[in-house]
Parts: C-alpha cells; structure tokens; sequence
C-alpha cells in the first residue's frame, strides 16, 4: 500500500510542476498556477470540509509543493532571460 501512495504522491507532484508550468507560460506571470490552486483548494475545502485522512493531506500537501516549484522555476527563468517567459 505504501508503494501505492508513493507513487501517486510523484504523479502529483510531477502533473502539478507541468501544469504550473505550462500556466505560466500562457498566461506569463509566475503567480497565475499558485492562485489557481489556492482558488480550487478553498472550493474543495468549502465543499468537502476539512475532514481529509491523512494520506490525502500529504498528497495535498505534495501537490502544492509541485505547484510552488513551478513558480519558483518560472520566475528563475525570467530571472535569466528566457524569452518563452517574457513578455
């Protein structure tokens, strides 16, 4: 069951990076994947509550350190000039 969880927690967080990324490349600001996600999460927790196991918090949990890296990596791009990251 471990193996289970541990290879969805590498899908999350390698799917959350190429969204982010792919985000920021559209709409070129470095925010836009992070905002998204808190958005969807305050949706979901709203719905659902807050009542999660947590194997789910730490997929959460995953998910958004895929998505802050996307930032990170985007504005460390624009940092160096890449022009697909520029306006």
């Amino acid at each position: 069951m471990f193996g289970f969880w541990f290879l969805l927690d590498v899908l999350a967080i390698v799917s959350m990076f190429g969204f982010g990324i792919a985000l920021n490349m559209i709409f070129r600001q470095w925010w836009v994947s992070v905002l998204l996600f808190v958005l969807l999460s305050a949706m979901l927790f709203f719905r659902v509550g807050f009542s999660f196991s947590v194997a789910e918090w730490v997929l959460y949990g995953i998910s958004l350190v895929g998505v802050l890296l996307s930032a990170f990596g985007v504005m460390a791009l624009k940092k160096n000039g890449y022009a697909l990251f520029t306006k």
